[in-house]
């Protein structure tokens, strides 16, 4: 039997990771899949920043479906794969975690990820002092694809670049990500 987790139970810190960033990116995967309950969710792990090309870079197939953007494998320190539970409705991890195949054109995604949300991280952001997440994450049969860039500041992370997601929307997911408290009484254990 496959041991079940939640998502951000392994999205751990990489080298060059800032781990408030790399909470925000937790909570807004989580969120996102709390929210579309995809049969299988990716996260990559991107070596350094990227630009918001890449979010239209793969393009469309002559059939229609949208491709995979062609990140190169050795810019891939990390994939994580998981599939969703339809007992618990939780994820566990999956055996198929790669999706990126170094090619000019990637995959279409409903050919090569069936089913499911994907997410790309930027590592390096904690040197950087800022990181980015793409996301194509399934919605009614379709991937809603979006992208956000944060910067750290003097008063910590904050968003400086949003492309096909409104505001709303996104603090709609970080809601839905958000750690939940405990339902019981008693103390939570966090003072």
């Amino acid at each position: 039997m496959n041991q079940v987790f939640e998502i951000d139970d392994l999205l751990t810190r990489l080298p060059g990771d800032d781990e408030t960033f790399l909470g925000i990116v937790r909570t807004l995967v989580l969120g996102a899949v709390r929210t579309s309950a995809p049969g299988h969710a990716y996260i990559v792990r991107v070596d350094t920043w990227f630009g918001d090309r890449w979010l239209g870079f793969g393009g469309w197939a002559a059939s229609g479906g949208l491709r995979l953007p062609p990140i190169m494998p050795n810019r891939v320190p990390q994939e994580l794969a998981y599939d969703r539970d339809e007992l618990s409705s939780r994820y566990v991890v999956s055996p198929h975690a790669r999706v990126h195949v170094g090619k000019k054109y990637g995959p279409i995604v409903a050919d090569a990820t069936p089913g499911s949300s994907l997410f790309w991280v930027s590592g390096g952001s904690e040197k950087m002092g800022r990181g980015v997440m793409m996301a194509y994450v399934l919605a009614d049969r379709c991937h809603h694809r979006w992208f956000v860039e944060l910067e750290r500041g003097r008063d910590g992370w904050r968003y400086t670049k949003k492309i096909n997601i409104a505001s709303r929307v996104l603090d709609e997911i970080l809601l839905a990500g958000a750690p939940s408290e405990p339902t019981t009484g008693g103390n939570s254990g966090r003072g």
